[in-house]
């Protein structure tokens, strides 16, 4: 895309893997392309994927990647159930 004429300002991309799974290398070389293309003013939005920072069933913090780039914008969507109330502990 850095090389693309025209490129859009944003884009949303919805992929995610989880963080540990995912080599070093492949995720310094996709952060320095996310710093290459923002520093030209685009944005890059990634889906923070279906469970946020954690995942169902687990017992430790397994963040999705790369939501977790500090050079990205993370988002998520959220559902509302109706007749519910906060818990509160």
């Amino acid at each position: 895309m850095l090389n693309t004429p025209n490129a859009p300002w944003v884009h949303s991309i919805s992929y995610s893997d989880v963080e540990s799974d995912l080599t070093d290398e492949y995720k310094q070389r996709c952060t320095t392309e996310f710093q290459k293309f923002g520093s030209l003013g685009h944005s890059v939005l990634f889906s923070s994927g279906d469970n946020g920072a954690g995942c169902t069933g687990c017992s430790t913090f397994a963040p999705n990647w790369p939501a977790s780039d500090p050079y990205i914008t993370s988002v998520v969507r959220r559902t509302c159930v109706p007749n519910t109330r906060p818990v509160n502990h």
